[in-house]
């Protein structure tokens, strides 16, 4: 398994950090609660962008539906994991991601992603008024993904036991 060393995710956090008020405004002049991706001590690398959601999501991304309303809920982009990928790419490769990563490994997230059997309100202690789309910016946040063996993929969609072990593992979510 891989992890992204610690002190790259420090410098995102850093940058979000001298970055936030900014980049909020920008965010909120184009309807999106900043909040879903801003937080304080943020990881998010991208953002405003998110992972996709749901059947129509994933059509309309790959080019099989229209999007109507030319809008998501509350975000700018929508993503197919290309984003994240493009940190690992420059970090391991020092280029942009091309749509294939290492041979035989595949990100996984440990944050659940997806619309259906989401399992959010299990794997997080939630508070109320916290949804999924307050957490938008984990799928972009390199302390919320690992590059594992393909064959470990779907243990990963389903196994929360799985993704809680990777996510003790994970250099860049101990503390200090």
């Amino acid at each position: 398994m891989r992890f992204l060393n610690p002190e790259i995710v420090a410098a995102i956090v850093e940058d979000n950090e001298q970055h936030r008020d900014e980049w909020s405004k920008e965010l909120k002049s184009r309807g999106v609660n900043p909040d879903s991706y801003l937080w304080e001590r943020s990881s998010c690398a991208f953002p405003g962008v998110r992972r996709y959601a749901g059947s129509r999501e994933i059509a309309v991304h790959h080019g099989h539906a229209k999007n109507d309303d030319a809008s998501f809920e509350q975000a700018l982009r929508l993503d197919d994991n290309d984003f994240p990928k493009q940190i690992w790419s420059f970090t391991f490769r020092r280029k942009q991601f091309s749509k294939s990563g290492p041979k035989g490994y595949a990100l996984a997230h440990l944050a659940d992603h997806k619309n259906y059997t989401n399992r959010f309100n299990l794997d997080f202690n939630v508070v109320d008024g916290c949804s999924q789309s307050n957490l938008f910016g984990l799928f972009t946040c390199p302390s919320n993904t690992v590059f594992i063996p393909t064959a470990m993929i779907k243990p990963t969609d389903f196994g929360e036991l799985l993704r809680n072990l990777l996510t003790v593992m994970n250099p860049s979510r101990r503390p200090g």
